[in-house]
This record gives C-alpha cells, sequence and structure tokens, in this order.
C-alpha cells in the first residue's frame, strides 16, 4: 500500500506516503501506505525473506480497552487525503482501503499473494517465447458492490466483473486522471505508450475475455506481479458507478464510498473519526471476526496515549520514551519493521539546493544515531541507502550488498563542513547569502514531527552554521504541498509497495509523478530502463547497485534511518496484522473474550 509518506513522525500509525516505484518518462510506495496461492497459480518470488512482524503482544489486565461489546477503535493519525484507488498514494488512506477494497489477489498476514476476487490463474509465454508473460485470471461470481449511502442503494449488490478492472487500469493509465501511480501501469505492454499518447487503449495489455475472465500481457518480466495486484491501485472500479457518482464525489465521503471488501464505511466525520462496518455481502465475512473498525485522526501522541489509557482506544503507535513508559509498567508491547526509509527530500532545482555537494552535507551534518537514541529512543537503524533493507536481493536482502560496492556514508561533520564550502564555492554563493535565501524544512503538524526537525534544524546550525526554518502542515495539506512543488526540504519516508527494490528506486526518474524533488538524471534513467527490461536476477541487481551509487553521489534525497515501529494493543484486541506490506491490517483482528 504502502506508498507516500508523511513528514517525519515516528509516532502515529499512518503518518505516511505509500512506497512506490517509478518509470521512465512518468511517474513511479504505500504506505504505504502505511500484500495462499491456488494450485494454478505460479509461484510468486516476492514473499519477503524475512520476518517482518511479529505478533501483537497479549494483554496483562493493564489496559482492558474500549467499551464496545462489538468494535474496536485505533488511531488512524490523521485524515486520509485521497480515497480514490485511482488517484491515491498515501499509507494513511491505503490504511482505510485495506479494509474496504480487495483487487485480483490479497496478501495474508505473510505477506504472500492469496486468491481475492481472481479465483485461479494461469501463465504463457508472450509471442516472443517469454514464460509468464502472459496471464488469464478466472474471476469469482461472488463479489459485488456495496455502499452505506441511500442515494446509492440501485448500485449495492452490482456484480464486480472483469471490466471493471479494465476500466480503472485506463483511469490510471489516463494522464488527465492525475494518478500519482501511473506509472504502476507501465508494467502492461503499451502502457507507457498508452500514457504518452502514442497508442490507443486497445493496444494496451489488458483486456475482459468475458464478465469473469481477465487477461493481461506484460512489458517485462516481472516476478512480483501477484503481490502487485493486491496493491490498492489496481483494485477494479465500476465504470457506471463512477460516471453516476462523479469523480468530486466519488468515495469523498462515507454515503459515496465504494466498497468490495470485508467492509463498508458508514461514518466519516473528517479530521475527526470514520466508521467500518462488516460487509455482509463480502464472500468471506464468515472471516472476518470484528463487526466494526473505528479509526480516529489524533495527531497528538500525549493525546492517543492518554486516550488509550482511557479506554478510548484499543491500539497506538507509541515513540521510543512511551514504549518505555508502558514497558516499565509491565504493559507488553509490540514491534514491527514497516520496511519504511526516513530521509530528507531536497527539491533540487532550487538555488543551492541544486548543488549535489550541497546536499549531500546537509545529510552528512547529522549525528543519526544519537537522534535515534535521544529522539526516537526506539530500534530504529541509520539508513546509508535509499531502498530498504527489508527488500529481496538476489542473495539475501538487496542493501547487504551494497557495503562492498563501496556504497556508504555517515555522520561526519568536517567531512560534511568541508563539501558544503565547495559545494557554496560550485554555486557562486557564501554561507550568509544561502541562509539568506530563507529555506524551510516541512514537516507534519505533530507533536513528534516538530521535535524530529528542531533536531535537524539544530544538527545544521552546530556542525555547518546552516540556518533552516521548520514549517507545520497538516499531513492532507503537506502532502498536497509537496506534490505542488512548494517546499524546499521535506522530512519524508518511503515504504515499499512490492518486495523488489524496483518500488524505491525508479522514484527518481525524471519527470516520475512521485519524483517532487524534481531530480533528473539521464544516466539514472537509462539504468532504471534496463532493469525493467531485465529477466535474469543478477544482472537486473546489477543495475539496481548502479541507482544507488549514483544517487548516493548526487544525493536527491538524504538518507537518515529505517524504520521500527512500537505499538501497543488493548487486551480486548487480538490477531491484529501488522507487517512492512501492510501497515494496519484489521480484517484478521478479533474482540477477545
Amino acid at each position: 500500500m504502502k506508498r507516500f509518506f508523511a513528514a517525519l513522525a515516528a509516532l502515529s500509525l499512518t503518518l505516511s506516503m505509500a512506497a512506490c516505484g517509478n518509470n521512465s518518462s512518468a511517474p513511479s510506495a504505500s504506505s504505504g501506505a502505511d500484500s495462499s496461492a491456488p494450485a494454478s497459480s505460479a509461484a510468486d518470488s516476492s514473499a519477503p525473506s524475512e520476518a517482518s512482524s511479529a505478533p501483537a503482544a497479549q494483554g496483562t489486565g493493564l489496559y482492558p480497552g474500549t467499551p464496545d461489546a462489538d468494535m474496536i477503535t485505533i488511531n488512524l493519525g490523521s485524515e486520509p487525503p485521497d480515497m480514490s484507488t485511482l488517484t491515491t498514494d498515501t499509507t494513511g488512506s491505503f490504511n482505510v482501503l485495506r479494509h474496504t477494497m480487495v483487487g485480483l489477489t490479497a496478501l495474508d498476514e505473510n505477506d504472500a499473494p492469496v486468491p481475492a476476487i481472481a479465483e485461479s490463474w494461469e501463465s504463457a509465454p508472450n509471442d516472443a517465447g517469454v514464460p509468464n508473460m502472459k496471464w488469464t485470471f478466472h474471476l469469482s461470481k461472488d463479489y459485488t458492490w456495496n455502499v452505506s449511502g441511500a442515494e446509492y442503494a440501485q448500485y449495492v449488490g452490482k456484480p464486480v466483473t472483469a471490466q471493471d478492472f479494465i476500466y480503472a487500469w485506463t483511469q490510471v493509465l489516463t494522464p488527465a486522471t492525475g494518478a500519482q501511480y501511473s506509472y504502476m501501469g507501465f508494467i502492461f505492454k503499451n502502457g507507457e505508450k498508452f500514457f504518452n499518447g502514442e497508442c490507443g487503449i486497445e493496444e494496451v495489455g489488458f483486456k475482459a475475455i468475458d464478465d469473469y475472465t481477465l487477461e493481461i500481457e506484460l512489458e517485462n518480466p516481472l516476478a512480483y506481479l501477484l503481490s502487485q495486484m493486491a496493491f490498492a491501485t489496481f483494485c477494479p472500479v465500476n465504470q457506471e458507478i463512477y460516471e453516476a457518482v462523479g469523480e468530486d464525489k466519488y468515495n469523498r465521503d462515507a454515503a459515496s464510498m465504494f466498497c468490495n471488501g470485508p467492509y463498508i464505511m458508514t461514518d466519516w466525520i473528517h479530521n475527526d473519526s470514520l466508521v467500518l462496518a462488516k460487509n455482509e455481502s463480502y464472500p468471506k465475512a464468515a472471516d472476518i471476526k470484528t463487526p466494526k473498525v473505528k479509526m480516529l485522526m489524533i495527531t497528538d501522541s500525549n493525546t492517543a496515549l492518554n486516550a488509550f489509557r482511557a479506554g478510548e482506544l484499543d491500539m497506538i503507535g507509541l515513540s521510543g520514551e512511551q514504549a518505555m513508559i508502558l514497558e516499565a509498567e509491565g504493559q507488553p508491547l509490540s514491534t514491527y519493521a514497516d520496511g519504511s526509509v526516513w530521509y530528507f527530500q531536497f527539491h533540487t532545482i532550487l538555488k543551492g539546493l541544486d548543488n549535489a555537494k550541497i546536499r549531500k552535507a546537509l545529510t552528512m551534518a547529522n549525528d543519526t544515531d544519537v537522534f535515534i537514541k535521544n529522539i526516537l529512543q526506539d530500534q530504529s537503524v541509520p539508513a546509508y541507502y535509499f531502498s530498504s533493507s527489508s527488500l529481496n536481493g538476489v542473495n539475501g536482502f538487496f542493501v547487504d550488498r551494497l557495503p562492498n560496492e563501496g556504497i556508504s556514508f555517515g555522520f561526519d561533520k568536517d567531512a560534511a563542513k568541508a563539501l558544503l564550502d565547495e559545494g557554496l564555492a560550485e554555486a557562486g554563493m557564501t554561507l550568509d547569502e544561502f541562509n539568506a535565501l530563507g529555506y524551510s524544512i516541512l514537516t507534519d503538524d505533530t507533536d513528534t514531527a516538530l521535535k524530529n526537525a528542531q533536531y535537524f534544524q539544530e544538527q545544521w546550525k552546530q556542525n555547518l552554521g546552516v540556518e533552516i526554518q521548520i514549517k507545520q502542515m497538516t499531513y492532507k495539506d503537506r502532502v498536497a504541498a509537496t506534490h505542488a512543488k512548494d517546499y524546499d526540504i521535506s522530512l519524508f519516508g518511503w515504504g515499499p509497495d512490492y518486495n523488489d527494490p524496483m518500488t524505491f528506486l525508479d522514484l527518481w526518474v525524471t519527470k516520475g509523478t512521485n519524483n517532487d524533488s524534481e531530480y533528473s538524471n539521464p544516466a539514472y534513467d537509462e539504468l532504471i530502463n534496463q532493469a525493467r527490461a531485465e529477466a535474469d536476477p543478477a544482472t537486473r541487481e546489477g543495475y539496481f547497485v548502479e541507482c544507488e551509487k549514483i544517487l548516493n553521489q548526487d544525493m536527491p534525497c538524504g538518507p537518515i534511518y529505517t524504520r521500527m515501529r512500537f505499538y501497543v494493543c488493548s487486551d480486548k484486541l487480538t490477531g491484529m496484522t501488522r507487517t512492512t506490506f501492510q501497515d494496519i491490517n484489521c480484517n484478521t483482528a478479533s474482540i477477545a473474550g
């Protein structure tokens, strides 16, 4: 789902943008956002190779939870900015959509792809004889559309068909839609050509054979296809419903929130809360053990903790400091690796910030070990690459190969100061002139985000003499400002959408829709294009290594840390799924007792 990530806020459950990938000439997350194959399915190599989550800790009676017998209440953290599967790219939105929508496949509690609307599938070679390039998906006839709004009652029970997928994917690839993840549609044969206006939709590699048979052809080999089909961008949209409701209203409120998944949305008080109720028409409704899920939007960490202690919340994320307090009380805690890398995103076309040495100096001037120890106070670790440590490589994790390739950097204030001086000289300005530009670091409006930004602000001042202001916005507004390129430096996070380095590295392709840094390097673009077309895993990984080398040199983003997350559940809540590729999943949750 994962995901853009929101500004650097380690506490909230969903302050992040989904992980993504990018493509050559068009855009490339979560979030997240915040991912058991049938006998007829081909093996999917994207299943995680590390334990990305741990079972939620069992309660001790310290915090029994909310009083509702049929509902759990969790902290979503902030208002989901966009709930349309066609256009959203934030983990907060994906964390809601994971409960209301389902695609061809879904992810089980171990992040492995399992059948969903597609009951089975098979693959075949393309005309050139390349295996697994053509896929046929056989859809269940049991999935239908549902909505809580009485004004749309005529659409309740309308079947989900193959044509709903064709319509959705066509819209994602249509530039006028403004899909941040439009590049994801480039996996289909001629998808990028259609996006660029070079061919008609009839030449793109997907078609409905009949109402319940869907055929696709890939542009390039894609080992993680079945996992990627679980991502929200590939979910269906019914054309008749979408056009009747209208783009300006579709999925904007509870009454117009169309669902085909485990839950439907019954209430949505914007910037406050939303309520999901079990969708009785969902084919696997018997597997859903929690009748209702309420999601609050509390941005302040102490307010959320107090609400948990008061029995108003059943799950919250914790800062490191809060985790230590609760642990001292004897409260069991849970933790998991969410797969995200947090970094400084530089607006690379701005004066001064257009110099790679200045960007690298700003990155190296921060003592990340001290930041983790004193500010985050959790199990996060410094990041020296853009790719997440959770991603598979040819042999083990991809990032484990990078130190042997000479790709690394670390905190070194003297080297950072020397780089800054060189960069300023190349840019033809003094330090005072750079400071006079009045640049700011953009972050969310949470207390945790402010504390994080203040640490980096002070590090830059002490170690470099650089003066950077802090600018805070709501999550929704920060996302909008970032996409509008209205920022200088943003505290940012990126999490994986699927288990492959491409989900991180294609972010930086020239003019990619999620490349809000406006970074461009033709050599980098070519490496991504070569990786897309390469079938041999070892050769493909070599291209990714070269990409990391370029990022280390050009530094459009300054990696800070890879995140481990603490959270706590009340005694009432059991069975939650929280993993690298599923930030929040209540579909597996139960109410104890």
